[in-house]
C-alpha cells in the first residue's frame, strides 16, 4: 500500500506514518514533533484514534492518517 503521508511544504526527505496508532517520523533530525487534528485539538504521537492529521516536524507539515 501507499505511504499514508504527504508533504504540505514541498520535497523532503522527512517521512511521516502512523502506524498503529503511533506517529512515526523517520529523518527528522531530532527536530520538534507536534500533531494536530483536523479539529483543530492538538494530540500526543501515540494511541491517535482512526482520522486525518497535520504532523508539523521542525518547519514542514505533513499530512498524515490513522487508519
Amino acid at each position: 500500500p501507499a505511504p499514508s503521508n504527504s508533504a504540505l511544504s514541498g520535497a523532503s526527505s522527512v517521512s511521516v506514518t502512523i502506524e498503529n496508532g503511533n506517529v512515526v517520523v523517520k529523518n527528522s533530525r531530532n527536530a520538534a514533533v507536534s500533531v494536530t487534528g483536523l479539529d483543530g485539538r492538538t494530540y500526543g504521537l501515540t494511541n491517535l484514534p482512526r482520522g486525518i492529521y497535520l504532523v508539523r516536524v521542525g518547519s514542514q507539515t505533513f499530512k498524515a492518517w490513522s487508519k
